[in-house]
């Protein structure tokens, strides 16, 4: 990942983030997961803390860099390709 974008999302996004403004099943399934961890060593608790960290920083990191790039497209009316306009704009917004 560009470090430009990581420098936006560390200093701009996940302050921002409220995880209690997460959707319900969200909320019950980080529950359920942290309730199975504490019968685990306190070694691979660790392991498993660290890697849903992990996930969490990576994929809210390509979130937040994609929103960029395609707000900067927006803004700048550079043709969007078609493919992605799905990805983009909800088939019921289109």
């Amino acid at each position: 990942m560009n470090e430009f974008y990581e420098w936006l999302y560390d200093s701009f996004a996940r302050p921002r983030i409220r995880e209690e403004a997460f959707p319900p099943d969200y909320q019950e399934m980080e529950a359920e997961w942290l309730a199975s961890i504490e019968s685990l060593s306190q070694h691979e608790r660790l392991l498993s803390q660290d890697m849903m960290t992990n996930v969490k920083e990576f994929w809210g990191e390509r979130a937040f860099a994609y929103g960029v790039q395609v707000g900067m497209m927006l803004l700048d009316g550079l043709p969007i390709k078609e493919d992605l306009m799905e990805y983009i704009i909800s088939p019921a917004a289109q």
